[in-house]
């Protein structure tokens, strides 16, 4: 089932405020345990923090579980994010490698251009006969006949 961008885009902040939430819980969950004392009133507190906390992981959990099913993510990026690094970087990094390896092909492309468009002039001036033929390939080669 396709979604539309905006559709994507709620659920997406939707999610993002659901974590925002977990992290938030977990944050005073750690201020809770390395600050507790023991009375009821803070064994009350940790408690209900506890308990909130599962809540959150569980609205999480079945928050639209098939609403973001169509987002495919790689898990390059999962893995880069579980090693505690920004998936920002990871997208400049990999927009950056993409241009520079576009740029490659592009001039490994122009490079066979020349070299067929040379190989098949020098073919034609040694063999004029197979003029119709070189010019056939040429023809089916070039990228304007795709």
């Amino acid at each position: 089932m396709e979604y539309t961008e905006e559709e994507l885009k709620a659920a997406l902040v939707e999610t993002r405020e659901k974590l925002f939430n977990i992290i938030e819980c977990l944050f005073e969950l750690g201020i809770l345990v390395s600050d507790t004392e023991e009375t009821d009133l803070a064994k009350r507190a940790l408690n209900f923090k506890f308990e909130q906390t599962v809540t959150n992981l569980n609205q999480l959990l079945n928050f639209k579980r098939n609403e973001l099913s169509s987002v495919k993510i790689p898990l390059d990026i999962i893995q880069y994010i579980d090693m505690g690094r920004n998936p920002n970087i990871y997208t400049r990094e990999f927009v950056e490698s993409t241009r520079k390896m576009n740029q490659y092909l592009r001039g490994k492309m122009t490079a066979m251009k020349l070299f067929r468009d040379t190989l098949s002039d020098k073919i034609i001036l040694e063999f004029p006969e197979l003029t119709d033929t070189v010019n056939g390939v040429v023809e089916r080669t070039s990228p304007n006949n795709n």
